[in-house]
């Protein structure tokens, strides 16, 4: 049976081929230019594909191709740009993740009507602090939710968010490693079932914390508490030391033991 030229899976497939052989040619811009979706998205997702041809692929009529681009690593400022003002959405979030974006970018997303990619924004380390700082402020409580679990949150900003109004930008806070003692204290003795499971989990807590938590009234709290990996660190350090000290006590004997003398 003859092979049928026309199909997806053969133009993708050759694709490959040719992309495998051929670093510099004319077949990324042909193979951009393909009716096929899917090849489409196969030359923007390829390692060695051209800037310029990534920049007209950047305005592919396809969002999932556009997408593919947004996705890459190491984008100039001008295919950036573009595709931080991108009519679908999801373009827009994959964008707002990025480690690389200007003030200026940084200052569009977090001013973006979609909740989604004001989101992927507030959760994203790199999103400068200034800008972070207004996204606290957000009417949309899912904002204010991911800039409290954010890694790079200041701390200034988490001391804000452990008193608002919504419960689930506290329960942000009380995970975030970054949360200070004295609020992670309050936490841990609110009395608040879902609060206090959920701090039980952060690293953070001092041993005498997590103490509290462990002789807890609920059940689900005291188990949290006792898995905490600071708590399971404080048994593992308590138990070699024990050994330690218990190795150190038997040589200890052994050296000062003097063998009785017998007559014969």
């Amino acid at each position: 049976m003859a092979t049928n030229l026309n199909t997806r899976g053969y133009k993708v497939n050759m694709l490959k081929l040719n992309l495998s052989r051929l670093s510099e040619s004319s077949i990324f811009s042909t193979a951009s230019e393909d009716k096929d979706v899917g090849v489409r998205r196969g030359v923007a997702r390829y390692p060695k594909t051209p800037i310029e041809i990534l920049e007209n692929l950047s305005e592919d009529k396809d969002f999932s191709v556009r997408a593919c681009v947004a996705r890459r690593e190491g984008l100039s400022l001008e295919i950036l740009e573009r595709l931080s003002r991108d009519s679908e959405p999801q373009v827009r979030a994959i964008i707002s993740k990025k480690s690389n974006l200007t003030p200026e970018l940084y200052l569009r997303l977090s001013r973006d009507y979609d909740v989604a990619i004001r989101c992927a924004l507030a959760s994203n380390p790199n999103t400068p602090a200034k800008i972070i700082s207004q996204m606290s402020k957000d009417k949309n409580w899912a904002v204010r939710r991911e800039v409290a679990v954010n890694p790079s949150a200041p701390v200034n900003i988490l001391k804000k968010l452990s008193s608002d109004p919504e419960e689930s930008v506290i329960l942000g806070v009380a995970s975030n490693l970054n949360t200070p003692i004295k609020y992670l204290t309050r936490m841990v003795r609110s009395g608040k079932r879902v609060l206090q499971r959920t701090v039980a989990q952060n690293p953070s807590l001092s041993i005498d914390l997590i103490s509290e938590l462990i002789e807890n009234k609920y059940g689900e709290v005291r188990k949290v508490a006792e898995s905490n990996s600071t708590y399971l660190q404080y048994l593992s350090d308590k138990e070699s030391k024990e050994v330690n000290g218990y190795k150190d006590e038997v040589e200890s004997e052994l050296q000062s033991f003097e063998p009785a003398s017998f007559a014969y």
